[in-house]
């Protein structure tokens, strides 16, 4: 099928559901209560209210770091968003609480196109 020969290539990439994974490593002097509490700030007033958004997640590493998992409808969603955050004031005071690399605000950040959606059944050989 040509079509998901195209989407694994990446062809279509910015018409396809993608995935931003984002690694969040806090400030030292930033307490955990403090970082949720400004997470669900920042998805409530910005992230959720973007054109595309999805769904989001929040995961905890072993070693006590977190993952930022936003799910966009397309490429294109996902780049805006990131485009527009730095005019929001919860998630300028969001990014506060994190260390980040000043030369470039979007190290650690990872788009992946999905090839698999996951509402669709995977044959039972393949779990």
């Amino acid at each position: 099928d040509q079509t998901r020969t195209d989407l694994i290539k990446g062809k279509k990439s910015m018409q396809c559901e993608t995935v931003e994974i984002a690694q969040i490593k806090l400030r030292p002097e930033v307490t955990e209560e403090a970082f949720l509490a400004a997470f669900q700030r920042f998805v409530d007033s910005f992230v959720r209210q973007q054109p595309g958004f999805l769904k989001c997640e929040l995961l905890k590493r072993d070693d006590g770091q977190f993952l930022d998992v936003v799910h966009w409808a397309t490429r294109s969603d996902a780049f805006t968003a990131f485009e527009r955050s730095s005019e929001n004031d919860a998630c300028l005071a969001f990014f506060e609480l994190l260390e980040a690399d000043e030369a470039d605000a979007s190290s650690g950040v990872e788009y992946l196109t999905a090839v698999i959606p996951e509402s669709a059944e995977m044959p039972a050989n393949s779990r």
